[in-house]
């Protein structure tokens, strides 16, 4: 190989004349590469004493491989060969690179066009101190407009900025500046993500760059031009397009002086050219531009926003642009230099959006883990916002109370860390709060979008419908009432019932995640619920009853008319009565309704004259039983689930406004320790023990004619078959005029025996025994169910729905259900379950199948999960139960299958062919919007590339950030290019 070099130097040195073709040869021969390097290099230092034409020759050549070489060796040796015949040939350098190479050079079209601009900045820093240069000036300055216009790929204007920041006697002046900056922001916008994680990091050195020529452009001219500058970035990014507008914007923004911030977005919002689409496009694009490593200032221009959007009370935007982008934000967190402006976006997003916990929902799956992260890393700074993560998420639980499946996980990730008192929430969230009022919801299709995997569906919120939502839950829950209410058969006038029907056909047949009872809604709310506003759950169950109830009780009086009116028009024709006949007129009692079947229940009031002894009675029909509690005075326990309408109405007006709670703990939670607990026993108790009719309350007695001291006492004389509890939670003082939640804790066990007086009918004569099969019970489960409350026959009732209420206050807060199936183990399971119980509350005769369905969400769940869920959260306590009576008999039969509780509609009778039909249709029109959507991600992810992880490759340490002014990567060795780079 020495030989060879030595024969082909020597030739080298003897045919310049041929050098250009002699260079060809070189690259076109099939000798290695370091063998041509070192050939070339040869030439390269041959420049000096050619004459003029071979000069130009090798020139044209070497400039040809620098703008159009096909490898990197054509360029590189191309370029050396350039600069080293240029500098020891200056006049043929100025003759060859004149006015029309350099016109043609801006002008035209190359293979590596990022090599034009250190072209030209080569050859200007060897003509600088020549007369050509300063012409050559002018004839850039005319053209850089239009060759940033024509040469967007980020890489070619990194360059063509580094040659400008030598020669900043080629940025346009006067009014082309500021257009001069608009195409660099266009051209910027247009710039192609590159893949792999080195070329990343030279993207974002040479954005930054730009950014900072563009700054130092601004600070020399005035604030027309920066000015026109922030409206050109506005319009680029609220422009609405398929593909988005590189991100690389976002390098710009830490240049942009703040204190022109206010007006600008000002404008921007009272703009009427600007529609809530483009605006919404504007600020997620903004939002996007926390992927940029090196941005700063992003988060205040991003509050700024929407801060000024709250302002102006455009509420759908917030909402979209919240719903679209909180799960972005955090995420961002578990990465050090983005994540103090991404706390600061998450913290005002999730602060000010108060009237849905849907987008602070979506972030708690990541949470544990970024907590986790910050836990890890000891520095000062990660600590520090591990506690501000803390208080932030303490904050919103107490805001959205209500959900502990999904708060749990949170809880146990910050256990032992401090959370902020009661009055620091208030105040944080009254500063942050959109409006007081008039935010509606968000739109059902953006809450949920996958099924849950219990294979039930949910329903939608419509606006602080959870009163309305739980209600149904449990109700749908309850096996007997939704087969009922399933194989009903509607009459003239019940539409409530079949809007019922209608919900329970779409919970048991719908393929969507969630269903939004919009029809149910309006057919069923009372008169004088305010719409959008919470209401009380027990009212809401009260009013749904009773209007069920009367619907069909009026159906069942219409044929009972009927049937006399036949009667009577068959006596007037017959003189003596038939027996057909007389077996109907004897047939006048009505038939109960369904509700009564299901939930109704007598009880027997007997009033006693304590004076002359003398006692009278009546009975009355119930569909729940209000539990006061022993320590309040049953007075001042109001049930806002009262006796009929104009009650509840006045009830609701006594309790407007903020709660008191009556002991609070250091966060103003309500604290459960101050009193031992109660079981729900004793409230039972409490409300079947004899009342004294003394003082104001006296007793009118007709024997006396006069009020005397008396007793009453209430006695159940019919238990329902499903048994509906209240627990009076909500209290008011008419002398203190103070309103508060009741938080004593109780015990709700699985089984409970309710006492049952045969005494006395509606007209006082004796009740028949009630069938055996509710007092037959095997003496190992009387023992410990009954105890010492055995007195005469007992109904034994299991637990299958509890309604929780979580806040403070009846008009505020949440509820959320939990409840299971009742399918019957067997009499000899329980019975051997029972010899290791070791309390009332582990006898169940059902299967613990539990499940959490809290509006949307439907979850597994088991009995712990509500029973210690106010030691879990303090402001969580249950406020309707629902029991089912046990049918002895039923249980002492063969034990049905458990799986069966998972698939209701293997028990439900048929559902109605329309009703079918409808779920049909609704489940197809779903599945093509699935359809519709998945293509519109796919399209989405083809256009574009994912961007986030190679973004931030190699900078999620603050010392990595790279510098304020800094060129492009790779280069040429020890040739010093001052900042110029080349792109292989």
């Amino acid at each position: 190989m020495g030989t060879w070099l030595k024969k082909h130097k020597y030739k080298l040195n003897h045919d310049l004349d041929n050098m250009d073709r002699i260079l060809q040869g070189i690259i076109s021969s099939n000798h290695p590469e370091p063998m041509k390097k070192q050939l070339i290099d040869a030439v390269a230092v041959k420049g000096q004493k050619q004459a003029p034409s071979v000069i130009s020759c090798v020139l044209e050549l070497a400039a040809g491989w620098t703008l159009n070489g096909e490898s990197e060796l054509v360029v590189t040796s191309g370029f050396k060969v350039y600069i080293e015949w240029a500098k020891t040939n200056m006049a043929s350098a100025e003759s060859f690179f004149n006015r029309e190479y350099l016109v043609n050079l801006l002008s035209g079209k190359y293979r590596n066009e990022a090599n034009v601009p250190i072209l030209l900045h080569e050859n200007m820093r060897l003509l600088k101190d020549t007369a050509t240069a300063q012409a050559h000036f002018k004839v850039i300055e005319a053209k850089a407009i239009s060759y940033v216009q024509e040469h967007t790929d980020l890489k070619c204007l990194n360059n063509f900025i580094v040659f400008l920041e030598d020669f900043k006697e080629c940025i346009p002046k006067g009014d082309f500046t500021s257009k001069f900056c608009v195409t660099i922001l266009h051209a910027m916008s247009m710039a192609t993500i590159p893949e792999t994680a080195p070329e990343m990091i030279t993207f974002v050195k040479d954005a930054t760059r730009i950014g900072n020529f563009l700054h130092h452009i601004w600070s020399q001219n005035n604030k027309d031009c920066i000015m026109d500058s922030l409206r050109t970035i506005f319009n680029i990014i609220s422009t609405p397009d398929d593909l988005d507008p590189c991100f690389c914007l976002g390098a710009v923004v830490s240049f942009i002086p703040l204190d022109m911030a206010s007006s600008v977005v000002k404008n921007a919002i009272s703009d009427p050219i600007i529609d809530d689409f483009s605006m919404t496009s504007a600020v997620q694009r903004m939002i996007d531009w926390l992927t940029w490593p090196t941005v700063r200032n992003i988060d205040q221009w991003v509050i700024m926003f929407l801060k000024e959007l709250a302002a102006a009370k455009k509420y759908t935007i917030l909402i979209t642009v919240t719903d679209n982008k909180v799960e972005q934000v955090a995420e961002k967190l578990q990465y050090v230099p983005l994540r103090e402006a991404s706390f600061n976006i998450l913290a005002h997003m999730l602060l000010s959006f108060q009237h849905a916990p849907e987008p602070f929902h979506k972030i708690l799956p990541m949470m544990p883990q970024i907590l986790q992260a910050m836990k890890q890393d000891i520095s000062p700074d990660s600590q520090h916002f591990f506690i501000r993560t803390v208080e932030l998420l303490h904050t919103l639980m107490q805001l959205h109370a209500g959900f502990p499946d999904l708060y749990d996980p949170i809880l146990d990730a910050v256990k032992g860390y401090p959370k902020p008192s009661g009055e620091a929430v208030r105040i944080i969230l009254e500063e942050k709060r959109w409006s007081t009022h008039g935010v509606s919801g968000l739109s059902p299709s953006l809450k949920i979008s996958e099924r849950s995997d219990t294979g039930k569906t949910g329903l939608f919120n419509l606006g602080n419908t959870c009163y309305m939502n739980s209600i149904l839950q449990a109700l749908y829950i309850s096996d007997e009432f939704r087969q009922h209410v399933l194989s009903h058969t509607l009459g003239l006038g019940e539409t409530l019932m079949g809007k019922l029907q209608e919900v329970f056909a779409f919970l048991s047949l719908s393929q969507r995640p969630a269903y939004a009872p919009m029809h149910f809604l309006q057919a069923s709310r009372p008169p004088w619920f305010t719409p959008g506003f919470q209401q009380d759950c027990s009212e809401f169950l009260k009013f749904l009853l009773d209007q069920l109830h009367e619907q069909q009780l009026k159906i069942n009086t219409m044929k009972i008319r009927k049937k006399e009116e036949k009667t009577s028009t068959l006596s007037k024709k017959f003189s003596r009565k038939s027996q057909k006949v007389k077996e109907a007129a004897e047939e006048k009692e009505i038939d109960p309704t369904l509700v009564q079947n299901i939930f109704g229940g007598n009880m027997c009031t007997t009033f006693k004259c304590l004076n002359c002894k003398n006692e009278s009675s009546r009975t009355e029909s119930f569909t729940d039983i209000p539990l006061a509690f022993p320590e309040y005075p049953q007075a001042k326990q109001k049930s806002l689930a009262g006796g009929n309408s104009a009650d509840a109405r006045l009830d609701k007006d006594m309790i407007r406004g903020e709660p008191e709670v009556e002991s609070t703990s250091s966060d103003g939670s309500p604290t459960n320790g101050q009193q031992a607990g109660l079981d729900l026993s004793d409230l039972i108790d409490h409300y079947l023990q004899p009342e004294k009719l003394i003082g104001d309350n006296k007793y009118f007695c007709e024997k006396c004619r006069g009020l005397q001291e008396g007793e009453r006492s209430l006695r159940i004389t019919k238990s329902p078959e499903n048994l509906i509890l209240t627990l009076l939670r909500f209290s008011y003082d008419a002398k203190l005029q103070s309103r508060s939640k009741i938080f004593r804790e109780v015990r709700y066990p699985k089984t409970i025996a309710l006492p049952i007086d045969n005494c006395c009918d509606s007209d006082g004569s004796p009740y028949p025994q009630q069938t055996k099969r509710q007092c037959t019970l095997p003496t190992v489960i009387e023992q410990k169910l009954c105890g010492n409350r055995k007195t005469g026959h007992m109904a034994i009732y299991g637990l299958t729905a509890v309604i929780v209420h979580s806040g403070t206050s009846s008009e505020c807060g949440h509820y959320y259900c939990y409840g299971r199936h009742s399918p019957l183990k067997s009499m000899d399971t329980v019975c051997d379950e029972v010899q290791l119980a070791g309390g009332e509350g582990d006898i169940d005769f059902m299967h613990e199948k539990w499940y959490l369905c809290n509006d949307s969400r439907v979850s597994y769940a088991n009995y712990s999960s509500f029973s210690t869920v106010s030691k879990r959260f303090m402001k969580d306590t249950p406020y309707v139960l629902m029991y089912r009576r046990i049918d002895m008999d039923a249980s002492s039969t063969q034990e049905r299958d458990p799986d069966l509780a998972l698939s209701p509609l293997q028990l439900d009778p048929p559902i109605r062919q329309d009703l079918r039909m409808s779920v049909s249709k609704d489940n197809q029109a779903y599945l093509q919007e699935q359809e519709t959507s998945a293509k519109a991600k796919q399209a989405k992810r083809d256009r574009t590339s994912s961007t986030s992880s190679v973004t931030l490759y190699n900078w999620n340490n603050d010392d990595q950030d790279p510098p304020d002014n800094c060129g492009g990567g790779g280069g040429f060795g020890s040739l010093d290019t001052s900042g110029s780079r080349f792109v292989f």
